[in-house]
C-alpha cells in the first residue's frame, strides 16, 4: 500500500509546482494559521509533516531564521524537488514514512513546533495510533502542533460528487478524532475553528499544545503578520527548474511552463 501512496505523490510534483507558482489559497491560509498559532514565540525546532514541494517549510525557515526546519514527505520526487528549489542554512528535507520509519533516528527530537497542514487526513485510521506513538517520541517538553484539515462536509461532497479529487488515503477527521489524537500525544486541543477557503465550511484549523500549562500561550489572530512570498518571488524560484530541469517529472513541468508562459516549444 505504501508503495502505491509514494507513487501517487511522486506524480504530484507538477501539480504542486503549479500551485506554488500561482499561489494556493489553502496553503496561504495555513501559513497565516501558523503565524497566529506561534504568535510572538520563537520556535527552535520545527517539523513540517507532508511538506510536499516544500513551500511551507521554506517560508518558515525565512520567518524563523534561528530555528531548524525539517520538512518530510513520503515522496522521493517531491523531496528531490524541494531540495532543488529551496536552500537556506536552517532547512532540511527528508524522505520518510511517518508510520513505519523511526522518526527519532531520521529527524531527531525536541521539536517545539510541528505542522500538519493537510496531513492528518492522509493517515489511515488503522495507522493513527502508530503514527501518534512515533510522533510523540520526537516532541520537546512543551510546544505546539498546528493542524489544518478538510471538514467532514468537504470530504463527503468529494465522495458524492468529485471522487477524483480524493487521494489514496483520505479519511474523515472530526473534532472527536482530533481530541483522540491530542490525548494520544499527551496534548490539549486549545484552538479549533471552521474556515472558508474556497467554499463555506470546507476546512478547519486547530492547535494542540503539549507540555506544562505554564508554557500555554493564546491564539493571536491579530498578530503582526510576516510577509509571505510574493508571486514574483515564487516565479523566480520556479524558474530555477526552467534553467536546469532534472528528473522525468521536472522536465515535463519545465516544458509545460515554457510553452504556457514564454511560448517556447521544447
Amino acid at each position: 500500500m505504501y508503495e502505491q501512496i509514494e507513487d501517487f505523490y511522486d506524480n504530484m510534483v507538477h501539480e504542486q509546482l503549479m500551485g506554488f507558482w500561482k499561489g494556493n489559497l489553502r496553503v496561504k491560509a495555513a501559513l497565516n494559521h501558523i503565524q497566529n498559532a506561534v504568535g510572538c514565540q520563537n520556535p527552535t525546532r520545527i517539523l513540517d509533516l507532508g511538506a510536499g514541494i516544500g513551500w511551507t517549510s521554506y517560508q518558515m525557515s525565512l520567518w524563523y531564521p534561528n530555528a531548524m526546519v525539517v520538512g518530510v514527505d513520503i515522496s522521493g520526487e517531491l523531496v528531490a524537488a524541494s531540495q532543488f528549489l529551496f536552500s537556506t542554512p536552517n532547512l532540511n528535507f527528508i524522505q520518510l514514512n511517518v508510520c513505519c520509519d523511526d522518526l527519532t533516528e531520521k529527524v531527531g527530537t525536541d521539536f517545539d513546533l510541528v505542522v500538519l497542514a493537510d496531513f492528518y487526513e492522509h493517515i489511515a485510521v488503522g495507522d493513527r495510533d502508530r503514527f501518534a506513538s512515533n510522533l510523540k517520541a520526537v516532541l520537546s517538553d512543551y510546544g505546539k502542533m498546528v493542524v489544518t484539515c478538510p471538514t467532514l462536509t468537504l470530504q463527503q461532497s468529494y465522495r458524492l460528487k468529485e471522487p477524483e479529487k480524493l487521494q489514496p488515503v483520505d479519511e474523515d477527521v472530526s473534532i472527536g478524532d482530533l481530541q483522540y489524537f491530542a490525548n494520544s500525544i499527551d496534548s490539549r486541543l486549545t484552538y479549533f475553528s471552521v474556515k472558508r477557503i474556497w467554499q463555506n465550511f470546507d476546512y478547519f484549523h486547530a492547535v494542540l499544545q503539549y507540555g506544562s500549562l505554564a508554557f500555554f500561550s493564546p491564539y493571536h489572530e491579530k498578530v503582526n503578520k510576516k510577509e509571505q512570498l510574493t508571486r514574483w518571488r515564487r516565479f523566480q524560484i520556479c524558474n530555477k527548474i526552467l534553467k536546469k530541469p532534472f528528473g522525468r517529472v521536472i522536465i515535463e513541468y519545465a516544458k509545460h511552463i515554457k510553452i504556457k508562459i514564454f511560448g517556447v516549444k521544447c
